[in-house]
């Protein structure tokens, strides 16, 4: 069911109650119920009928019909017939209104709101129609404010129906129900609250209530009493800080304004905790209040009427805004990100410094630098005042935050914040070839994107790194052409790693390709060496090289010797592998004259190489011949020079020879001519020299022939010639040892004057004379002379010839006689001053070198030691004094044998000392003999210097032979050893021997002398 009440609000103690209103008022209320049964007449009377402060309403006519026979008891009332019905009633002052509820049909009925803190309250209740009998509705009795529950609630005083309307509970204390019968009836209801009465008593205190009848047809037909109305607003009811704002109200019941009320303005700003008066009013003519206000702070307002001793009339409350206006910050997360990413806008709210939580915030954006701007979405910030809105801006774009204008705040907005947006950048790398040899190139190739496009116009870097892409290193750029392609080529001399990259720019993001590596082997170099070039039928040469890579020699590695006899077709001859010193060869008897040259196939880490190719020439010997048809002319004249070309004795044809000459008084030969050999390799060619001239027919070698030169012939321009005359001279000696020298001077005269520019012969005869070959020509100079230094062999025979010339007889010297003799013998000795010492002292090697049994002094001597390899290593050198002595000292550590070695001079042979061994033996620091009489033991101990561990022997001496082994131990760390041996009695030699190994040297200990007793 629906139930209706009038709620009162607490009073607020610290607020002026207000008198209560008028009596006139209450007339009026009474006289509502004028159509009830007037007349009606207004007394006060206590709980026990004596005056009192509550009314007590007549309520005269009637009939009320026949008094209740099952309420006999109910002396108070008036009696049936009396014509008037008396009633209970609050306060008029304090109850309110009560509508005027006319005659009420059938099944109406009407509800009563009553206040009453002080006294018992009743309330009618009035049903017409139909004749009484059986309940034909329901009545429902809603109490509201219920302050504790004590025994009965409620007591039927007056009905006039057939059957008792008792009230049962409902389910609440503050609901209860009965039911009613057909045919007119007044229903009293009754608040027991006579007497004493506190609000904390077990008393029960309504402070409304409700009733309600209901028809046969279920049907609800509230009819409420009519309070107080008391309205409130504000306009606006949202301000700007220091805008006002004008609260008003109405007053009014029934519907009927009010008048002369005053109203107090209250303001809570804690939900209704507490409550400030800021203002009052009093009611027009209207009902209406109004106060004008500067609200500083958003609050609820309510206006309130108080009585004095009585209830207080609320409004309901407005609410009035103090707008605010934030501040608003504005950041992203980033401020350049790439397209397609996101980022996030955030922004803080704050007011005078302080948070603000719920504050609608809008994000808009710009994509122009800020002449248009669209939402990009709303949010409401958090309890730190902080929003956020995610966004994925496709080109640079501003942003800024804005609090719109509304109830609650005034408009604001951010400063902007940029977003620059870079459109993706991709580069592509490619090599080609991937693998190359060192000192080749490749084509690093590319191609930049841009947002997916390939772009042109961009530069782009392009990055190396030796060191497995630890380090980079910026080599270059390169602008990307049409399609965004790049291409660079690179010769790098190590295996490198490549990358392109892009810096980026204002407008793209930076990029960087895959690593790709390019594999650089490794450089190789071979050398070509051969033992001859020009080679005779049946010679050997041998080819050599070396493989090297970066430097270093590569062993293990196979080269291919290959040949050619046209230097255009190659074909494999042998294959060798490197050794370790990277070196191979080949030795081959080559049949005709071919290029050779080496080859190394490249692998995986190393370069080919191809050494310089070299030609062998296998050439046979040829041979000229010359002859003049006459060896002198007149002036003017000429004759025949003719020559023969052979080779190993068969005459060579269709062979180009060339006839050189040297006038008398020239420097140098020049060819005048040249002519073809004939099948039987003869040529010729005429000459007319204008003065004395040396001739030669000359062969230039051919791939397969060797080069000659004929002889000279001097061709004589004659007029009457003058006599010569030629000396021959022989200085500093005539007797030589084997392997000196001596000179030999000419000297060319004529008429006593000497003649310059005139070539001389030497010539020699080691036969005795029998025979003379020619061993020098020389020009003479301005004093006639010419000198040739000779260095016979054996005792030789000299002399000079002059051939003459134009105007000069030929002449021939005298025979001077060189004697030659064998070098003197030498004799080196060697002796040591101390033939043992401690390993670490130094020893004294001397040296003695006489020649024809005396001593040689100044004489280079070096001292030298034998290796283990039997070579001998020079250790020292000494010059010998005047009497052929020599000395050098060095610290020994190791038994040696040493040797003098002396490299001869002009006069003497070399010769080589004897070996002599100096025994470098160990320092022993204690040695003692221990025999021992009964077992006949020798026991040797001692200590090693200059040693860890080693094996240590004890040796027996004998007075003849080679020393044995006794017995064996290995010395301790200490450097201490025990050697024990049993012996028959007798006196005995024993020595210490240490071996050496390859950290110790070997060592003895001097000799011991052991008596064993009998």
């Amino acid at each position: 069911m629906r139930r209706v009440a009038v709620t009162v609000i607490a009073t607020v103690a610290a607020l002026l109650a207000l008198p209560a209103p008028p009596a006139s008022a209450a007339v009026v209320v009474i006289d509502s119920l004028s159509e009830v049964q007037p007349p009606y007449q207004v007394e006060r009377t206590n709980c026990d009928g004596g005056a009192d402060s509550t009314p007590r309403v007549r309520l005269e006519g009637g009939p009320f019909g026949p008094p209740n026979p099952e309420f006999p008891d109910q002396q108070d009332k008036p009696p049936l017939g009396d014509g008037s019905l008396e009633l209970e009633t609050p306060d008029l002052g304090r109850a309110g209104i009560f509508r005027d509820i006319g005659e009420l049909s059938d099944l109406e009925a009407f509800s009563v709101a009553l206040h009453d803190p002080d006294a018992r309250t009743d309330a009618v209740i009035r049903t017409e129609g139909g004749a009484p009998g059986a309940p034909v509705g329901r009545i429902d009795l809603d109490s509201l404010g219920v302050w504790t529950s004590s025994g009965d609630l409620m007591a039927v005083d007056w009905f006039w129906t057939s059957q008792s309307p008792a009230f049962f509970f409902e389910g609440t204390i503050s609901e209860y129900v009965t039911t009613y019968g057909s045919g007119p009836a007044f229903v009293g209801i009754q608040r027991n609250l006579c007497g004493d009465f506190q609000p904390n008593d077990s008393t029960t205190h309504i402070d409304a209530l409700t009733i309600d009848v209901v028809g046969e047809a279920s049907t609800t037909l509230d009819f409420e009493a009519a309070p107080f109305e008391l309205t409130i607003a504000a306009d606006p009811t949202s301000v700007a800080p220091g805008e006002s704002t004008t609260i008003s109200g109405t007053l009014t019941s029934d519907g009927e304004p009010l008048q002369g009320y005053q109203a107090n303005l209250l303001r809570t700003t804690d939900g209704g905790e507490s409550y400030t008066q800021i203002g009052n009013d009093g009611t027009d003519e209207s009902g209406q209040l109004s106060l004008e206000i500067t609200p500083t702070v958003t609050a609820q307002y309510v206006w309130a009427i108080f009585f004095i001793d009585g209830p207080v009339v609320e409004s309901g409350l407005v609410t009035v805004t103090v707008k605010r206006k934030p501040a608003l910050t504005s950041t992203a997360d980033r401020t350049t990100i790439v397209k397609g990413e996101t980022a996030v806008l955030r922004t803080t709210a704050t007011f005078e410094g302080a948070a603000m939580q719920g504050v609608p915030v809008v994000l808009r954006k710009s994509v122009d630098g800020g002449s248009t701007w669209t939402d990009v979405g709303t949010t409401t910030t958090n309890f730190a005042g902080q929003g956020s809105i995610v966004d994925q801006p496709t080109v640079n774009t501003s942003y800024r935050w804005h609090v719109l204008n509304s109830e609650r705040y005034i408009a604001a907005m951010s400063v902007k914040r940029e977003v620059t947006v870079l459109r993706p950048s991709a580069v592509s790398l490619s090599l080609s070839p991937q693998v190359i040899n060192h000192g080749a190139s490749a084509t690093v190739g590319g191609v930049v994107t841009i947002d997916g496009t390939p772009t042109e116009g961009l530069s782009i870097d392009l990055w190396s790194s030796t060191d497995n892409g630890t380090t980079w290193v910026r080599g270059g750029a390169s602008v990307s052409g049409p399609g965004g392609t790049l291409t660079q080529q690179v010769s790098p001399t190590s295996t490198r790693r490549y990358q392109w990259r892009y810096a980026g720019s204002a407008a793209h993001r930076g990029a960087s390709s895959l690593a790709m590596v390019l594999t650089v082997r490794r450089p190789t170099t071979l050398t070509m060496s051969t033992t001859g070039t020009d080679l005779s039928p049946g010679q050997q040469v041998t080819l050599s090289t070396v493989l090297r890579s970066d430097g270093a020699v590569v062993a293990g590695r196979p080269v291919h010797l290959y040949r050619s006899v046209n230097g255009t077709t190659w074909s494999r001859l042998t294959t060798r592998t490197t050794d370790s010193f990277g070196a191979a060869s080949f030795t081959l008897t080559p049949s005709t004259t071919e290029q050779y040259r080496w080859q190394h196939d490249l692998t995986a880490t190393l370069s080919p190489a191809t050494s310089a190719p070299v030609t062998v020439f296998v050439r046979t010997s040829t041979a000229l011949t010359i002859d003049a048809v006459a060896d002198a002319v007149a002036p003017g004249g000429s004759t025949t020079l003719r020559t023969t070309l052979l080779s190993q004795g068969t005459p060579v044809r269709a062979q180009s020879v060339g006839l050189w000459a040297l006038p008398q008084g020239g420097s140098t030969w020049s060819q005048i001519g040249s002519a073809t050999t004939n099948i039987e390799g003869k040529a010729s060619a005429s000459v007319s020299p204008a003065v004395e001239t040396r001739y030669q027919w000359r062969f230039a070698k051919t791939p397969h022939l060797k080069a000659s030169q004929s002889p000279m012939t001097t061709i004589l321009v004659r007029d009457p010639m003058a006599a010569t005359a030629l000396d021959n001279s022989v200085a500093p000696s005539t007797a030589l040892y084997d392997g000196q020298s001596t000179t030999v001077t000419g000297t060319l005269t004529s008429g006593g004057e000497p003649r310059s520019n005139r070539t001389l012969t030497l010539e020699a005869s080691t036969d005795g004379g029998a025979t003379y070959h020619l061993l020098r020509s020389r020009l003479t100079d301005v004093n006639g002379q010419v000198s040739v230094k000779v260095t016979p062999t054996q005792t030789t025979r000299y002399r000079w010839r002059f051939a003459g010339a134009a105007n000069f007889q030929a002449s021939q010297s005298v025979v001077r006689t060189v004697t030659v003799s064998p070098r003197r013998t030498s004799v080196l000795g060697i002796s040591a001053t101390v033939k043992v010492i401690d390993a670490g002292d130094k020893a004294q090697l001397k040296a003695k070198l006489s020649a024809v049994g005396q001593g040689y002094g100044g004489q280079t001597l070096r001292l030298q030691r034998l290796l283990n390899d039997d070579s001998w290593e020079t250790v020292a050198t000494a010059v010998t004094a005047a009497d052929g002595t020599a000395t050098v000292t060095l610290v020994q550590h190791v038994t040696t044998n040493y040797r003098w070695s002396y490299g001869g001079s002009e006069t003497t042979l070399p010769t080589v000392s004897g070996p002599s061994p100096v025994e470098a033996r160990f320092v022993v620091t204690a040695l003692a003999s221990t025999p021992d009489s009964t077992d006949d033991l020798v026991e040797l101990t001692g200590t090693v210097s200059r040693y860890t561990t080693s094996a240590v022997r004890l040796m027996l001496r004998p007075a003849t032979g080679a020393p044995i082994l006794v017995s064996s131990t290995q010395q301790r760390t200490d450097q201490t050893y025990r050697l024990v041996a049993r012996m028959p009695a007798g006196a005995y030699t024993f020595f210490t021997e240490v071996l050496g190994d390859n950290i110790n040297i070997t060592g003895r200990s001097p000799d011991q002398v052991v008596v064993v007793p009998d």
